[in-house]
């Protein structure tokens, strides 16, 4: 029996911001207790690119540039390599094929 892959990934898209185009905006990245506020529009997640607060819904589609008193969430450093491990590959291998906007992206621990 072949298992199908899951992907919890956001649509690729351009930043409301910037306007730079993301092919993955990595959502599953943040921490566990900062998906629910980021998804009911109580936090934001910061462009990859230009670092402009983005909101985003449930559904993972960017709504746009979040007003300046809504709180920025990060992505984890820990959630990112868990999910790359998941893939049999290592963070750093992923970001140096694949995961250009993340290269020097600030992530939290």
């Amino acid at each position: 029996m072949k298992i199908r892959e899951i992907r919890m990934e956001m649509p690729a898209g351009d930043c409301p911001g910037c306007g730079r185009h993301i092919a993955d905006w990595h959502v599953e990245w943040l921490a566990p207790l900062d998906q629910g506020p980021v998804f009911r529009g109580q936090a934001a997640i910061d462009c990859p690119g230009c670092g402009a607060p983005i909101l985003v819904t449930r559904n993972q589609n960017v709504v746009g540039v979040a007003p300046p008193d809504v709180p920025v969430r990060k992505r984890s450093r820990t959630q990112a390599k868990k999910w790359a491990k998941a893939r049999s590959i290592s963070l750093d291998d992923y970001l140096q094929q694949h995961g250009l906007p993340y290269r020097n992206y600030g992530f939290e621990p």
